[in-house]
């Protein structure tokens, strides 16, 4: 039935891309996202955080641990510990450490630093670590480690493990120190801030994707795709790991129903829609089983596809561009969700929290995973009770159900249907993921701030 009604709507909605070429062009919205905040000064942050800061420069290094956990959420979240250090003032060495004995964790740490010089980093492996005997340190973290205990002590040659969660993940934050037979329990509010790149970020990045792994054809791509931002709508799409390629047809027929609706809301442009991991066989069997006017709508291409340039110039009004990119470096992967013009598609406490930094309206793929937090303040605010209501409004029409639904549950026209009232400007929905903004000087809710906090105090 669902198949059958997206069909329906594609043949009636969907006009061929020549006809839309003729439409009058409308003037092109901005992104979605708040414009990307500076660093706060050093001399602008408040005493007490000054104060971890100055303790933290006492120490000439710090040892950040990427966990072997699936995904690239929790190393990410280690990340950005690492630039949060920075963008506070910390001055000394920096040094990621992994455990080398899994070689796909190497090239995930391989993706997210490609460059660890240019944030004054050096990598290496805990065997590495113990084979040198390599001098304890007074600290180590994590911004995210579910299998953390004692014997990271010992294994990250640390006096202190700080062991930081994603935002509203379920494993709390902890402080392992030598000699106590347990942790100290830090609670799971907030996240660990930092400042999103830009585009001078998002360039060096894919400069040293470039000189460190030789990857020449992805970084042109990646190139030719960042320039041609401003002139198409834009579409992220990260989670395909727990999407089907249905849930994946019904997103991409949902942009363009959404488009076709609004063309006030997104512009007569073509949309990119990258696809942030490996697409697998989902995107071949979403478009061999869509409606043929939506296919003939969509053009598939890879990043690393030589004519890629072109077909981004070329690509018209009412046309999206299904483009596989697999993982990107952070700063390429935050400068896609600043530059989003629909809601981005995510997974994840770690993309949500970068959503949350942006002020960035989303689509989940799980909900349950991403969103149960915004409810959950929402009803605890008895001034703002009627806001938990919008949120739980992705119900279906008429539904008495207050389950949050999303991409797996919804079918196309209600996706469309999200798409509309997150990129309004004027609509609840929209003011209320703006609200949630993340700012950076919240450092009440920073976690890195209170961890460190933590582990000065004795």
């Amino acid at each position: 039935m669902r198949r059958l009604l997206a069909a329906a709507l594609a043949a009636t909605l969907l006009a061929p891309a020549a006809a839309a070429a003729a439409a009058p062009r409308l003037e092109a919205p901005g992104p979605l996202a708040a414009a990307l905040e500076a660093p706060v000064a050093a001399q602008a942050l408040p005493p007490d955080v000054q104060a971890v800061v100055a303790a933290a420069n006492a120490l000439p290094e710090i040892r950040v641990y990427f966990a072997n956990e699936p995904g690239l959420g929790h190393q990410s979240a280690s990340l950005a510990a690492m630039r949060r250090l920075r963008d506070l003032g910390y001055e000394g060495r920096l040094e990621a450490v992994y455990d080398g004995d899994a070689g796909e964790l190497a090239a995930k740490v391989a993706t997210l630093l490609p460059d660890p010089a240019a944030l004054g980093a050096t990598v290496e492996t805990t065997a590495s670590l113990l084979r040198r005997n390599a001098p304890p340190v007074d600290l180590a973290l994590s911004g995210g480690d579910d299998a953390a205990g004692p014997g990271r002590l010992t294994r990250l040659r640390a006096l202190r493990y700080l062991r930081l969660s994603p935002a509203n993940w379920i494993a709390g934050d902890e402080l392992w120190e030598l000699g106590r037979s347990g942790p100290r329990a830090l609670g799971t509010d907030g996240a660990t801030l930092f400042r999103p790149g830009g585009p001078a970020e998002a360039e060096a990045a894919v400069s040293a994707l470039e000189r460190g792994f030789g990857a020449e054809a992805k970084a042109a791509g990646l190139r030719s795709l960042l320039r041609a931002l401003p002139a198409h709508d834009l579409l992220p799409i990260y989670g395909l790991a727990f999407m089907t390629s249905q849930s994946l047809h019904d997103v991409l027929l949902g942009a363009a129903l959404a488009r076709r609706e609004r063309p006030d809301l997104f512009g007569g442009r073509g949309l990119v829609a990258p696809l942030l991991l490996p697409a697998g066989g989902k995107l071949a069997e979403a478009l061999r089983t869509a409606d043929p006017r939506l296919s003939a709508a969509v053009l598939r291409a890879r990043v690393e596809d030589p004519g890629l340039e072109e077909t981004l110039a070329r690509l018209k009004p009412g046309q999206l561009l299904a483009l596989e990119t697999g993982p990107v470096p952070p700063a390429v992967f935050e400068r896609l969700f600043a530059a989003a013009t629909l809601p981005p598609v995510l997974e994840g406490k770690n993309a949500a929290s970068l959503a949350g930094l942006l002020g960035l309206p989303f689509l989940p793929v799980r909900a349950a995973a991403t969103l149960d937090f915004m409810c959950r303040v929402l009803r605890e605010d008895a001034h703002r009770a009627g806001d938990a209501s919008e949120l739980l409004g992705m119900t279906r029409s008429g539904s008495s159900s207050k389950e949050l639904l999303d991409v797996l549950a919804m079918n196309a026209p209600e996706i469309a249907g999200l798409i509309v009232r997150a990129a309004d400007p004027a609509s609840p929905l929209r003011r209320l993921f703006a609200d949630f903004r993340q700012r950076q000087d919240d450092f009440g809710r920073d976690k890195l701030v209170r961890g460190l906090k933590a582990a000065f105090s004795r």
